[in-house]
């Protein structure tokens, strides 16, 4: 009974704490939508992270190996070269979103470039 209830309140505590690190979710949710055009179409996924995603659950431990690339630089700066983008941002010329994610009164919103759109059409 105890161990059932532990269970129960580790799974309860677990699933709402990840309401908390939106930008991990995003990361792994652009891992698991693009898994096929990695494996197949040979895209080389170069994911951009702004600052409020990498504070905000994004972490070393859940970026992959080769061929993923990431970038956290921060600042303006040119973004025509990345394929994917999480951001909190709703709009960036270029980029389409796909996904929203909503966190703790911040929204995630993962965006596809042009370059990971041409990738897409190669499935």
């Amino acid at each position: 009974s105890v161990i059932a209830v532990t269970g129960f309140a580790t799974f309860g505590f677990t699933k709402a704490s990840s309401a908390n690190y939106p930008g991990g979710d995003a990361l792994m949710q652009l891992h698991l939508m693009e898994q096929r055009n990695v494996s197949y179409g040979g895209l080389r996924p170069y994911v951009h992270i702004d600052v409020a995603a990498a504070q905000q659950g994004i972490t070393r431990y859940l970026e992959r190996g080769h061929p993923w690339r990431y970038s956290k630089h921060e600042g303006l700066h040119d973004m025509s070269g990345y394929t994917h983008l999480i951001t909190e941002k709703k709009e960036v010329e270029g980029f389409t979103s796909i996904i929203q994610i909503m966190g703790l009164d911040v929204q995630r919103v993962l965006m596809q470039g042009a370059m990971g759109r041409m990738s897409n059409d190669m499935q």
